[in-house]
Parts: C-alpha cells; sequence; structure tokens
C-alpha cells in the first residue's frame, strides 16, 4: 500500500511539473479541470483537443484521447497512432500537443486546397495572397536552426528572427512561400514552436526585404512598422 501511495504521489509530482512548463508554453490555449482530470487544447486555428489524465500517468497509465478535431474533421484516428508512438512510462503530453499541432496544420492545409487554387487564379490576375506569422519559441541556440531560419527557399519572404530565451520569428510574404518555410522549420528538433498570431496580409519592416536577425525585443520592436507594433507585443505578451 505504501508503494502504491508513493507511486500516486510521484505521478502527481511529475504531472504538475508537466502542466506548468505546458501552460507556461500556452497561458491562453491550455486549460486543465483537476476534477475531471481533463486537459484541453484549442489553439487559435479553430483545433480543439481534450485529454483525460489517469491517475497512473506517467509511470505506467497513458493520457486518454476524448477528442480531436479542427473546424468539423476529426484528427483523432491520426492522432492516436502517433500517441502510439510515444513511450510508456514518460511524459509525452507536450509531444502529443506537437504531434497534434502538425496533423491539425496538414488537415487546414487539405481543407484550403481549392482556396490555393483560387487564389492562384487571383495572382494571375494581379491580386496575391499574403500572410504574416509571429511563431514563440522556448529557445533558439542552435547555429544550423539560425542559418535555415535566415534563408527562406524563396526571396519573397521577410521577417525577423531573435536568437536566444525566448526565440522569436516573424515571416511574411506569399502565404504559400510562409507556410511553406514555416513548416520545414517546424520539422526541425525545437522543444517548444507556437505559431502565436497570423494575418492574411503583408507586412513591411525599417531593414527593407529579407529575413534578418536582431538580438533583443527593442530591436524587433523598432523594426516593425508602426501600426503593427501592438499586434506583435499582444502576441509575445508584452505590456
Amino acid at each position: 500500500m505504501e508503494t502504491e501511495t508513493e507511486t500516486g504521489d510521484g505521478n502527481a509530482f511529475r504531472l504538475q511539473n508537466e502542466l506548468s512548463l505546458l501552460e507556461a508554453m500556452y497561458p491562453t490555449e491550455l486549460s486543465y479541470d483537476a476534477s475531471r482530470k481533463e486537459m484541453t487544447f484549442k489553439p487559435k486555428n479553430r483545433s480543439s483537443l481534450c485529454l483525460r489524465i489517469p491517475e497512473s500517468y506517467p509511470s505506467s497509465g497513458r493520457p486518454e484521447l476524448i477528442s480531436a478535431s479542427i473546424g468539423a474533421h476529426d484528427l483523432r484516428n491520426e492522432l492516436k497512432k502517433a500517441m502510439s508512438e510515444a513511450p510508456d512510462a514518460e511524459e509525452m503530453l507536450d509531444a502529443i500537443l506537437t504531434a497534434f499541432q502538425d496533423i491539425a496544420d496538414a488537415a487546414h492545409s487539405e481543407v484550403q486546397s481549392h482556396v490555393n487554387d483560387v487564389e492562384l487564379s487571383k495572382t494571375e490576375l494581379g491580386g496575391q495572397a499574403h500572410l504574416t506569422v509571429i511563431i514563440w519559441l522556448h529557445h533558439l541556440l542552435s547555429t544550423t536552426k539560425r542559418k535555415a531560419i535566415l534563408a527562406p527557399p524563396t526571396t519573397s519572404v521577410s521577417g525577423i528572427s531573435k536568437p536566444g530565451y525566448p526565440g522569436v520569428l516573424i515571416f511574411t510574404g506569399p502565404a504559400q512561400d510562409v507556410n511553406g518555410h514555416t513548416k520545414e522549420l517546424r520539422g526541425l528538433n525545437w522543444q517548444a514552436f507556437q505559431v502565436r498570431a497570423e494575418e492574411e496580409e503583408l507586412w513591411t519592416f525599417k531593414h527593407g526585404t529579407g529575413v534578418v536577425e536582431w538580438e533583443s525585443m527593442a530591436e524587433i520592436v523598432d523594426d516593425i512598422i508602426e501600426d503593427k507594433k501592438r499586434v506583435f507585443m499582444e502576441a509575445m505578451r508584452m505590456k
């Protein structure tokens, strides 16, 4: 009986630590109902995830998938497969959230295929779909990653990168190119990679075109045009 109690206390302690980290990463998107033992994750892209956490997690139990969707699309089958690949007796909530976001992004891209065709037609007529994304990283230290960020596949993508703790990325340009660069970077190994804001318009920067690297938040704010500074600061939870 003593061993069971110690195991239960240990599980509760490990879960609390894991939830604290996730709540810091996703302060507005993630919530946990202790009475129901359910964790809910709702990013800003209309996707939603709900997991039930057993008392035996993480030492032996695994999270139970209650729901996973984006819009009207059920993503449970795809996510169950990804969850089955996670190792036993280890914390896995962060890995589940990352897998869910990847699956939701892929589903969203598929749903938008017809929209993309329309946007290509608009381009031929002189119009073009643009996108700006603001991304928060737990940290950005790797020289390899920093070089990849500064070298998007096409020169049509411009933006800003800030290394350190936290890392910050801003990309703007044709929606298809921005999504492609973001997806390629997301495929690298990150402790946390979170899209904090998206706008379907083209941003301009004081530095001009291309992706540049700044060392501080103050330099980023200074580089952003006046009417977009507030958007960035709100995305970064800055006063």
